[in-house]
């Protein structure tokens, strides 16, 4: 969904580039009971002025086809992205009259808002010529809520006013990339919830720390728990997409795109010991683990209320890399613990599902699962991805294969690079 925010510092979203001055509707008096409990009225326009365009009666039921949607508080432009989450209108899409009623009841529902006033202008882009006999204006819109903040407390005031100090500026951080989650990707790219086919670029950084705890049922295995074994692989990757299809009310998103990955090792794969003899070394190759991997894939993914479901398929030898992440998955171990000779956990098909939920704009909570096919013990790698809770970009997996699994310890850091 893209949102045009230019006017949340005071610019007018116009072609004009003249400067919005605020509102001039008359507020709703906040110690007024009658118009606190007053039931939303959608006929009635917020104003006529300051570069929106031109206003359009709601009472003609629709449907529009929205340019921009935009967020008044106070008689100000806000660009308070949590306030995105509470509308399903996208750029391009066709909204009727109960499109806008259900947002505003959505808004109304979160407790903040006293009154919430929607309003239609007319823009001067055309329609996209496959809507035009659809839309009942030819010309897309821009839908403008203006919020009344709730203020419980207020009422006539006898005693004498404090001396006025300046509002604290509403601090807005950037919203979190939806573009991927740890190691899976979307049909996103960079920041926005929806948005046009295009190309898309992430440089990602992961680092698996180790084993936090693990369990196994290997009968050779020394130990049948374990805790705080150092994996120390490093994954630095490039994720490049073309999202080819935008997403709407009914279907998703879509977008191909590659992986590049280099893999490297801090610290030799842990050995293994079969049986009480001498211990041999599980590492699976002579540069410390050194591999250069890639892949390409696709996905889909669809907005579901608060969530991004995405689910595609990789292709390529990146699937090779879940071998380095736990002692019983090197070819050493596969011959003394699985009883496995000449087997390595090599896949080149990567089934994936991922959701983003949107606690805040600023701090989703991200669940991946991919599957390995065709590699040995079947391992599935799920990860948590909720850095804001954890801190410090540290995440979780769980890494199950057949005979047992592995919980890490995971540092994961997505930089969005294009689109910005």
């Amino acid at each position: 969904m893209v949102f045009s925010l230019g006017a949340a510092w005071g610019q007018s979203p116009s072609s004009t580039g003249t400067v919005a001055q605020p509102i001039q509707s008359a507020p709703v008096a906040a110690s007024s009971p009658t118009a606190q409990n007053a039931p939303v009225s959608i006929s009635s326009p917020v104003a006529s002025s300051n570069g929106l365009g031109v206003p359009l009666s709601l009472d003609k039921k629709g449907p529009w086809v929205i340019g921009e949607v935009l967020f008044i508080r106070d008689g100000k432009f806000t660009n308070d992205y949590t306030l995105t989450e509470l509308t399903h209108a996208t750029k391009g899409s066709l909204y009727t009259e109960t499109d806008i009623l259900d947002d505003v009841k959505r808004m109304k529902a979160t407790g903040q808002f006293s009154a919430v006033v929607p309003a239609l202008y007319e823009m001067t882009t055309p329609v996209p010529s496959q809507l035009s006999t659809i839309a009942i204006v030819g010309r897309e819109v821009r839908l403008v809520f203006k919020l009344v903040e709730k203020n419980p407390g207020a009422g006539p005031v006898k005693t004498a006013p404090k001396k006025a100090t300046a509002a604290a500026p509403l601090q807005v951080r950037p919203p979190a990339p939806l573009s991927g989650v740890v190691f899976t990707p979307t049909a996103y790219r960079g920041h926005d919830q929806d948005n046009s086919p295009g190309l898309g670029l992430d440089i990602n950084a992961d680092y698996i720390i180790g084993r936090l705890y693990g369990k196994n049922s290997f009968k050779n295995s020394p130990a049948k728990t374990n805790y705080l074994d150092q994996v120390g692989v490093w994954m630095l990757s490039a994720d490049g997409k073309m999202q080819l299809q935008s997403e709407t009310r009914l279907r998703p998103a879509v977008a191909f795109g590659t992986q590049g990955t280099l893999l490297f090792r801090d610290t030799s794969q842990p050995t293994a010991s079969g049986a009480g003899s001498t211990n041999v070394t599980a590492q699976v190759s002579n540069n410390n683990g050194t591999q250069l991997l890639g892949d390409a894939y696709f996905v889909m993914t669809k907005k579901v209320y608060f969530a991004r479901l995405s689910a595609g398929m990789m292709f390529g030898d990146w699937g090779d890399a879940v071998a380095q992440f736990s002692n019983f998955l090197s070819p050493t171990a596969l011959t003394f613990y699985a009883q496995e000779p000449n087997q390595t956990v090599v896949s080149h098909t990567i089934p994936f599902v991922n959701a983003i939920f949107m606690a805040t704009s600023n701090h989703p909570i991200e669940l991946e699962a991919m599957q390995f096919n065709g590699a040995a013990l079947h391992p599935m790698l799920i990860n948590l991805k909720a850095s804001h809770y954890l801190k410090t970009d540290f995440n979780l997996g769980f890494l199950k294969f057949s005979g047992g699994y592995d919980i890490l310890g995971i540092i994961a850091v997505r930089y969005n690079f294009w689109p910005r």
